[in-house]
């Protein structure tokens, strides 16, 4: 973690597993002014760090349920190649997206909703760092880079 002075305000960055050391973990950060920036290195073998400030919200899991067709972070990396990118197509992305639990809790109770692909940020697409929207808003679908 760092710390670091923007203009009056102080903003935490936090690497998203440093050491490499986590597995089978998957993350949206939902985009919001909270002075806490998240870093992912992502694209495959080309290692990019991207960031986004926001709130972390983990998503899937390990454990994945075949009846609710569950997308699993080693599913997800499959659609790339680690020197070209998305090799699965947008249409294959589209759906493992849409299969990632996103349960959003109020007071009337708690409801499993999808994430959705961001189509108008589809250009930001790498393994371990996809555009979405999620019932909050816009985001980041971050996972374990493959490197």
């Amino acid at each position: 973690m760092e710390v670091v002075p923007t203009g009056d305000e102080m903003t935490l960055r936090v690497m998203l597993d440093p050491d490499g050391s986590q597995a089978g973990w998957m993350y949206v950060v939902v985009a919001a002014r909270t002075g806490v920036t998240y870093l992912n290195q992502c694209a495959g073998l080309v290692c990019e760090i991207r960031e986004i400030e926001g709130y972390l919200v983990p998503v899937g899991g390990l454990k994945t349920d075949p009846e609710l067709g569950v997308a699993s972070p080693a599913e997800l990396t499959a659609l790339f190649h680690p020197n070209n990118g998305l090799t699965a197509g947008l249409a294959r992305l589209r759906s493992a997206v849409s299969e990632i639990p996103f349960w959003v809790c109020g007071s009337e109770g708690d409801r499993r909703e999808s994430l959705q692909l961001d189509e108008h940020r589809v250009g930001e697409v790498v393994e371990a760092w996809v555009p979405v929207i999620t019932p909050l808003g816009r985001g980041i679908l971050v996972w374990e880079n493959s490197d």
